[in-house]
């Protein structure tokens, strides 16, 4: 509690205390020096056989604290003693709350302990007590949760889960230990504290002796949600009905047949066959728009209907509403001349928050082909005007289980290291890649009735500097491409590593150029040997290395035949 008020205070770290809270404290220091006066017994008397044992636990609160307290009794044949097993206490949030809510937490704190000594001491099966002076803490306990704020029930349903509702009792303040430790005792106090250290006196007698069970509740009862016979929560106990379907089909088909049922126990259906009309459906959704505007928008609604404005603080404020001749709540606007539909003109207004809301979204992502956001907001704004419609949308398209799937970019493999050739500087064309382009179709000279001949483009690219150098070759045969390469080094000069793949143009898998990968083969052979001659080292890179084929500019085949372990000739 000391350390709350000093808290309060706002001081530095070096600031000095205030007067009153210098007092308190020097007082509680000096007040130290008699802990060793305080004896506490590890033995429980549990020595015989024949003994039965009981846990009692006390919960009080007070403004500035709340406790609890475990106490042991074990009961012999000719002796009762009573033992003080553990204790907790917290002092009380710094934002105000009221004593019943505080002595609530008590009785749960209470609940906690009472629950962690029985399972630590294996005393499951003996009988437990639970006792607080708050007589509201008490038939909150014996209330159903349900009918509790929301603050009062989730504490109430923790304390049912741990204890039972008959084991709480009322005890008397004056009689209850645990108000020493809410309210506070100064060290000379504690040490001869009769009721802290072993409980109030009437515990060590029979059970007759004790306080009696509270047999009368209370007269005001706090906390209890309100209950108001108005039409506006009748209504949305029908709301279970849109809640238990996923689809806005099925619930306006099952709506429908409801209203056929009405209708024909009323004498007033005609047979249209076990198929759902279209207007029975539509009937359903105007029937379950006008209930949805009569719980979100009823204030605005009962303004139009007596001919006034809607509020000024309302969020329709803008969108200039009216009630179209069916009832529903639309959008006014200016476009009552256009010569569009009327939900178009004026779409109905929707609330984003509520699941019928998000079956009209839902059913227009679906007939868009699950298109994205923009698509289904402009098919959704076809008829309806739902209030912060964009996050609406979103929060559907980000959960369909399909788009999803869809939208999954599968992982890449990180590509190897390059190689040295172009990870270092060097002259241009000095290290060099080759590859074919083409057919392309050439004419040697122009005018009509020239034939056109296949001719293919060699393209001779740098590793280091980008560059790239073009030849053209008439054919794939050996004689064209060496012409090529002469052609190559006489303008860019000799270089000293020259690169290729198989050609995976020429070697394909089809059998119709079997002949041609065999001619690209033997002109590989020559051209290698070629390159011998003139001090050229020819590599093959290896099979699927995008990392060898950026600046190649060739297309990629697996190989026929392995290459050599160093990959050249």
């Amino acid at each position: 509690m000391f350390i709350q008020k000093l808290w309060l205070t706002g001081l530095d770290w070096n600031d000095n205390l205030p007067e009153d809270l210098q007092t308190k404290w020097i007082s509680f220091r000096n007040e130290l020096k008699t802990v060793p006066e305080v004896r506490i017994s590890r033995w429980l008397n549990t020595s015989q056989q024949n003994e039965t044992y009981e846990l009692h636990t006390f919960a009080d609160a007070s403004t500035h604290a709340y406790a609890a307290v475990v106490y042991l009794k074990v009961v012999a044949q000719s002796s009762v003693h009573i033992h003080l097993l553990m204790s907790k206490t917290r002092v009380a949030p710094l934002k105000k709350v009221t004593v019943p809510r505080l002595e609530l937490c008590a009785a749960l704190l209470a609940a906690r302990l009472m629950n962690k000594v029985r399972d630590t001491l294996n005393l499951s099966s003996i009988s437990t007590y639970m006792w607080s002076d708050s007589t509201t803490t008490i038939w909150w306990i014996r209330s159903d949760p349900g009918a509790l704020k929301e603050f009062v029930s989730n504490r109430v349903s923790q304390i049912q889960e741990v204890t039972t509702v008959s084991d709480w009792r009322y005890v008397n303040t004056a009689d209850n230990p645990a108000d020493c430790a809410s309210r506070g005792l100064t060290m000379a106090q504690l040490v001869d504290h009769h009721l802290w250290w072993h409980g109030p006196s009437w515990l060590s007698q029979p059970e007759t002796s004790w306080p009696q069970p509270l047999l009368k509740a209370p007269e005001k009862l706090s906390e209890s949600k309100p209950v108001q016979a108005t039409t506006a929560r009748i209504i949305p106990s029908d709301w279970f009905i849109v809640e238990n379907y996923s689809t806005l089909e099925r619930l306006l088909v099952i709506t429908a047949w409801c209203f056929r049922f009405i209708r024909a126990s009323r004498g007033m259906t005609h047979d249209t066959g076990m198929m759902c009309l279209w207007s029975e459906r539509e009937a359903a959704m105007k029937f379950w728009i006008k209930r949805i505007q009569a719980i979100t928008f009823k204030s605005d609604i009962a303004a139009l209907n007596d001919t006034k404005a809607v509020n000024k603080r309302s969020k329709l404020l803008k969108l200039n509403p009216m009630l179209d001749k069916n009832g529903m709540l639309c959008v006014g606007g200016r476009l009552r001349n256009a010569n569009i539909p009327f939900s178009e003109r004026h779409p109905v207004i929707l609330p984003k928050d509520n699941h019928l809301t998000m079956l009209f979204i839902r059913q227009a992502h679906q007939r868009t082909l699950h298109g994205g956001t923009q698509a289904t907001l402009q098919y959704v704004r076809q008829r309806f005007w739902i209030i912060d419609r964009r996050q609406a949308v979103k929060r559907i398209t980000s959960n369909c289980a399909r788009c999803f799937r869809y939208k999954c970019s599968p992982q890449t493999q990180l590509m190897g290291d390059l190689p040295s050739a172009r990870s270092n500087a060097s002259p241009p064309f000095m290290h060099s890649g080759v590859d074919f382009a083409g057919p392309f179709n050439i004419r040697p000279t122009k005018g009509r009735g020239h034939r056109s001949y296949k001719g293919y483009v060699a393209l001779f690219v740098c590793l280091a500097t980008r560059a790239v150098h073009l030849e053209l070759v008439s054919d794939m045969t050996t004689e064209a491409f060496l012409a090529a390469l002469t052609r190559y080094v006489s303008v860019r000069g000799l270089g000293s590593d020259l690169y290729s793949d198989h050609g995976t143009t020429f070697i394909g898998a089809n059998a119709l150029i079997q002949e041609e990968i065999r001619a690209f083969k033997a002109q590989l052979r020559a051209a290698t040997s070629y390159g011998s001659t003139i001090g050229l080292t020819w590599h093959i890179i290896p099979p699927g290395a995008p990392n060898f084929w950026r600046y190649l500019g060739g297309r990629r085949q697996e190989y026929e035949t392995p290459p050599s372990a160093d990959n050249s000739y």
